[in-house]
Formats: C-alpha cells, structure tokens, sequence
C-alpha cells in the first residue's frame, strides 16, 4: 500500500498565498481601524475639555479659557483667578499667565505628535473665552463678541474627525471617519 505522507509543494504554496492574501486585507483594516481610533481620542479628550471649561465657568461664575499653544500641539483648560478684573484683558492671551488656574490635572494637555489638529483660522495663540454664563466668546469681556461657528479638525493617516464649535457653547463631534483610499 503506498500512503502518502505529506503535502505537496503546490498544496503548501496554495496556502501560504492564502494565508498571504487575507492577511493584507485584514491588516488594512486593522490599521484604518487603530489610525481611527487616536483621532477620535484625541478630538474626543478636546470636545471633553471645552465643556469642563464651560461647565466649571458657569459654576464657579468665573471667565475660563482653552489656550493652544503657538505650536498647537498642546492646550491649557484655565480659570481666571485674579481678584482685578482689568488684568483680565492684559493676560489673555498669555498662554503660561499667573492670573489663569489650570483646570485639569496637569497643567497642560499635549496633543499625540502623530495627531495632526488643524483649528479655524484666528489669531495666534488660539484662545477660546467662556463667560459665567457659558457663552464662548473670542474676548474676555461681558459684552464679548461670540465666537463663530468653527470647526477643528484632527487628522491620523485617512481618518479625519471634525469637532464643532459654536457661540452657545456646543463641542459636538461628528463621530465618523473619511477613509481616503
């Protein structure tokens, strides 16, 4: 009786080009999956921190402001802890100003270097106000001029993920990604 013992080289070539061919498809997919994944962490974490902001201004009843620094790759969620109000105006846009109290456990939040965040265009450095009662406004003031309505956008290979911005204080994230491929 003559059993065969193995496989042959075309079984084993069949199977390796297999094996070949789905891995491709599924790491593409694994990779657009994780590349997602930092850019919606990263717009999410900023989304969060602008409604701590608005939130904690309207408790407190105390201007608060988000400050990027110039490079945009970090931030500052602060609170205006200066008993004169008139400083207010000269050290708002100070990004490491005595006058201002972080918010947030670490004094600034950095942004992942592999995340590319691109904010409307304004002045540098970026600053959003909010007043007591939880206006966004681009001037720390009362009367201050509401900002207009923005969008941030956060980048991470093909995923893209915009955060909105308006005057009555809404971060709110378009939870989807647009696959370039």
């Amino acid at each position: 009786m003559n059993r065969r013992a193995g496989f042959t080289l075309m079984e084993i070539m069949l199977v390796i080009s297999i094996v070949a061919i789905a891995s491709s498809i599924i790491g593409e997919n694994v990779n657009n999956f994780f590349s997602g994944q930092r850019a919606q962490s990263e717009a999410l974490i900023f989304v969060q921190d602008i409604r701590a902001a608005r939130y904690s201004a309207m408790a407190s009843q105390v201007f608060h402001r988000v400050i990027f620094r110039t490079d945009g790759m970090a931030y500052r969620v602060e609170t205006y802890n200066d008993t004169n109000a008139v400083n207010i105006t000269t050290a708002k846009t100070v990004y490491s100003a005595a006058s201002w109290a972080s918010i947030i456990d670490q004094g600034e939040r950095e942004i992942d270097s592999e995340v590319t965040v691109e904010m409307p265009p304004v002045p540098n450095p970026f600053v959003i106000f909010m007043r007591p009662d939880g206006l966004l406004i681009a001037s720390p003031k009362d009367d201050g001029e509401p900002i207009p309505e923005c969008i941030a956008t956060f980048t991470y290979g093909n995923s893209i993920l915009h955060v909105e911005l308006n005057a009555i204080g809404v971060a709110a994230s378009r939870e989807y990604y647009e696959d370039y491929n």
